[in-house]
């Protein structure tokens, strides 16, 4: 008889512990107590940042730990000129960390990384003095891009460096 009703009494337990999770018996304003575990979120989109003087597009794809994509660079020169490059990147991420790597010619690669995480990323990236420069980032558009290299034609063309 003990043994029955020890099965009864962890049935019951069971049964208990499942309406909990499930939600079961609860009233429609409490909130789960369990839900979906969240997807991560891709980096897939643009990114726009950079300086006074300069502005990056960062256009990522993700798949998996692996990234593809291109950089776009708007510099306003001491000159008053703006200097325009254009790169496409392999690179990783993983653990908040990014690294992208860009093709230097005749197969030589140069890397740069960073910390990123869904709304931020922060790029450190060597100047030509040897010092690091920090970069930080936010998701954005080409369109905002666009804004920021407007700005700096401005500046330019305020100080005569183009007509």
């Amino acid at each position: 008889m003990t043994n029955s009703l020890g099965r009864g009494a962890m049935a019951i337990g069971v049964s208990a512990l499942l309406a909990s999770v499930l939600g079961c018996g609860r009233d429609a304003e409490s909130p789960p107590i369990w839900t979906e575990p969240k997807a991560l979120n891709s980096l897939t989109r643009s990114w726009v940042g950079g300086t006074a003087t300069e502005v990056l597009l960062i256009q990522i794809t993700q798949d998996g730990a692996e990234l593809t994509g291109t950089l776009n660079s708007t510099e306003l020169k001491a000159s008053s000129r703006l200097d325009v490059d254009q790169a496409a990147f392999t690179g990783t991420t993983r653990s908040g960390s990014i690294t992208l790597t860009f093709a230097a010619g005749l197969g030589i690669q140069q890397s740069i990384s960073g910390t990123v995480s869904e709304d931020s990323m922060v790029l450190n990236v060597p100047n030509r003095s040897g010092s690091m420069e920090s970069y930080a980032l936010k998701p954005g558009s080409i369109e905002q891009y666009n804004t920021r290299v407007a700005d700096l034609q401005a500046q330019a063309d305020s100080t005569g460096g183009n007509a």
